[in-house]
């Protein structure tokens, strides 16, 4: 296995996700114009590279370019994929997040109509409120105290004779409200998670852009030198752009 494609895929670049040509509009702006403009030029070079097959550049052949033109889609595909995990992962996080702040102000509107005026419960009330969930450290420690409040008074009504039933919120039992919130450090983690995977494919993105533009370059060179201007095979270079439109230019590419 050519050496330089080995090594992309020990980063972990898997089945291909992209489209055939490997042009995905969905990619960001940024990395995909970079990696679709390196995938051109590897396109027009590997149309005159098969003029002569068995020309050899820095030890790869053309199968070694088309292999690593494939790991470039691959890589891209994987990009992509790990992009939109993270922005899923990271919605689902703000979407928690606005769920606490809406039912924790439910909860403390439902408390306050529940307590007489000098229940000692107020005074627990009255410091929930004052904090207010504009962060969500807030927002955390603001849930805390809603259940421990809303909770002191499910036992109340617990211990009554005869007992009366938990207080419901919205449908949303004391034990749901925990429920949920028992599972913010998974959303958490598995946010933190997709975005060291989505950095971590978008290296591999890059790599693989690298590799395959380093190799376009040095083809280039070396089939320039190697046949005289006139004939067909130096000819056919006039096919081949000298380096991707918008991109910077390499000296002697």
């Amino acid at each position: 296995m050519d050496a330089d494609l080995a090594g992309l895929r020990r980063t972990g670049c898997g089945p291909a996700v992209s489209r055939a040509g490997g042009w995905n509009p969905k990619l960001s702006k940024q990395m995909a114009k970079h990696w679709q403009k390196v995938e051109a030029r590897a396109v027009q070079s590997r149309g005159v590279w098969a003029l002569v097959p068995g020309f050899v550049v820095r030890g790869k052949t053309l199968a070694a370019h088309e292999d690593l033109e494939t790991a470039l889609r691959q890589a891209a595909g994987e990009e992509e994929a790990a992009k939109l995990e993270r922005v899923a992962r990271r919605a689902e996080l703000r979407s928690v997040f606005r769920e606490f702040k809406t039912m924790n102000a439910a909860v403390a509107a439902r408390l306050e109509s529940e307590l007489e005026a000098a229940d000692s419960l107020r005074g627990d009330l009255v410091r929930l409120k004052k904090l207010q969930p504009d962060s969500r450290e807030k927002i955390e420690k603001r849930t805390l105290m809603t259940l421990e409040c809303w909770q002191a008074l499910n036992d109340r009504r617990a211990a009554e004779t005869p007992a009366r039933p938990e207080l419901l919120v919205r449908d949303t039992t004391w034990a749901a409200h925990e429920a949920r919130w028992k599972e913010l450090p998974g959303l958490r983690l598995a946010a933190e998670e997709a975005d060291l995977d989505w950095r971590a494919a978008k290296a591999a993105l890059a790599k693989a852009s690298k590799v395959l533009s380093g190799l376009n370059v040095d083809w280039f060179k070396a089939w320039k030198s190697e046949y005289a201007p006139g004939t067909p095979e130096n000819d056919a270079l006039a096919g081949v752009k000298r380096f991707p439109p918008g991109a910077r230019r390499k000296r002697g590419s």
